[in-house]
C-alpha cells in the first residue's frame, strides 16, 4: 500500500500515475474506483507519479473524478454537473452519470441530490459512506449493480424517481432511516 497525501488541505490530487522505472516515457494513468487508486504491479521496477492541485476537496466523486474548488460549477466539464458545498448540493441538470469502473456518486459525508437525468453505477448508484443521501430532484432511474442508493445514514426521498434497482437492494440505510415522502 501505497499512500499519497498532499502537505495540507489546500491541496487535493489530481492524477496519479505510474511508469517503469528503465522506460520513464512510458506513464500509465491509474484510473480512480470509488475514490481509490490502485494498478496491478507489473514485474518490473516502477515509479510512481502523483500530481497535486490546489484547492479544496469536497470528498465527493462523479464518475471517479473528485469534485473539489476548482471543477464544483462544471463538475465533468460538460456545464451538466455542478457542486453547492455551502448546502451539499450537487446538482445535474438533465444528464446520465454513469461509471463503469465504480459507484455513479459517491460521498464521504452528508449529500443532496437534485436536479434531472439518471445516476448508473457498476456497485452503487449513489452511495454516502458516513452520512445521510437525501433526493430532491426529479430523475428517470438510479440504480446500481448492487445497490441503487446506500447510505451509513439516512435516506430521504422528497422528489421523485420513475425507478430504483440493485442486485442485493434498491435502497440500503445502515444505521439510519429510509424517508420516502415523495414518489417513486
Amino acid at each position: 500500500t501505497l499512500t499519497v497525501t498532499p502537505s495540507s488541505n489546500l491541496y487535493f490530487l489530481d492524477s496519479l500515475s505510474y511508469s517503469e522505472y528503465y522506460n520513464p516515457s512510458n506513464n500509465t494513468d491509474i484510473v480512480p474506483s470509488d475514490g481509490v487508486y490502485s494498478f496491478i504491479m507489473p514485474a518490473t521496477h516502477v515509479m510512481v507519479n502523483a500530481t497535486f492541485k490546489q484547492g479544496e476537496s469536497y470528498s465527493i466523486w462523479v464518475q471517479g473524478k473528485l469534485v473539489n474548488s476548482a471543477n464544483k460549477d462544471d463538475v465533468l466539464g460538460d456545464g451538466k454537473v455542478s457542486y453547492n458545498p455551502e448546502t451539499n448540493t450537487l446538482t445535474l441538470n438533465n444528464t446520465t452519470v454513469q461509471y463503469d469502473n465504480g459507484n455513479g456518486i459517491i460521498s464521504e459525508g452528508d449529500i443532496i441530490i437534485d436536479g434531472t437525468g439518471k445516476i448508473i453505477g457498476n456497485g452503487i448508484g449513489i452511495r454516502s459512506k458516513n452520512g445521510s443521501v437525501t433526493i430532491t430532484g426529479s430523475f428517470d432511474e438510479i440504480t446500481g449493480t448492487s445497490k441503487g442508493i446506500a447510505a451509513n445514514g439516512n435516506v430521504i426521498i422528497s422528489g421523485s424517481v420513475d425507478k430504483i434497482s440493485g442486485g442485493a437492494n434498491g435502497i440500503h440505510s445502515h444505521n439510519g432511516n429510509i424517508s420516502i415522502t415523495g414518489t417513486i
